[in-house]
């Protein structure tokens, strides 16, 4: 993609490319990124490879390329072409959101469930972690919406800290995860109803049948 992310930027690039004309195999090709000179040597089928630095890559986004040869005649050979590329080495940050329902609007309870994205860059991708980071599940990306959205369990509470999101950006960089408070999905409303005895004895007699009768739980 001509884009030098972070883990790039740390590791071996090869940089590479082919030769026209009368150029043959063994001609030479030179260049130098960030003060340091490199060299390849043109193969059979008239390409080169070298690998290259990363961060030499990170420092310096152009840089010139010189293939020198002889042809048949004896004739000195230079060609030069400007390579170009761009770094991006960091994944921008999301911010995550959720709707407390519970009595008060920081009590952290809440009975919906989803938990909002927002900020995620475009061409970005999401995963998200329920257990503190210890597996990740990707996220559905809708292009009809602003921001992104997953589902937390029914019925569970999550320590502050133990949901993440963690984001890709087109350039291939992972984001630091980013992790939501403190919250208690709370989905089912609990409760019991009882019904005392009717009469002392649970026996309407004919007295009792005759007047009002409290009926009490």
């Amino acid at each position: 993609d001509d884009i030098v992310n972070a883990s790039e930027a740390g590791s071996d690039i090869a940089v590479s490319g082919s030769v026209t004309g009368e150029f043959s195999e063994n001609d030479i090709v030179t260049f130098t990124v960030d003060g340091t000179a490199y060299s390849a040597t043109v193969d059979a089928s008239n390409n080169w490879s070298v690998n290259v630095d990363g961060a030499k890559l990170a420092a310096q986004t152009e840089f010139t390329v010189t293939a020198t040869g002889t042809d048949v005649a004896g004739n000195a050979i230079n060609a030069t072409a400007i390579s170009t590329h761009t770094v991006d080495t960091t994944a921008p940050g999301v911010r995550l959101s959720y709707v407390d329902t519970g009595s008060s609007d920081s009590d952290t309870i809440t009975n919906d469930n989803t938990v909002t994205v927002h900020d995620l860059e475009a061409g970005s991708t999401f995963e998200y972690s329920l257990d503190n980071g210890n597996s990740w599940t990707p996220g559905t990306i809708d292009l009809s919406l602003n921001d992104q959205l997953f589902e937390l369990a029914n019925n569970t509470s999550y320590a502050a800290g133990v949901v993440q999101v963690r984001t890709t950006d087109a350039a291939g960089n992972v984001s630091t995860p980013v992790s939501l408070g403190a919250i208690t999905t709370d989905n089912i409303g609990e409760g019991t109803v009882s019904v005392n005895a009717i009469t002392a004895d649970d026996i309407v007699n004919a007295s009792e049948a005759g007047s009002d009768i409290a009926v009490s739980g």
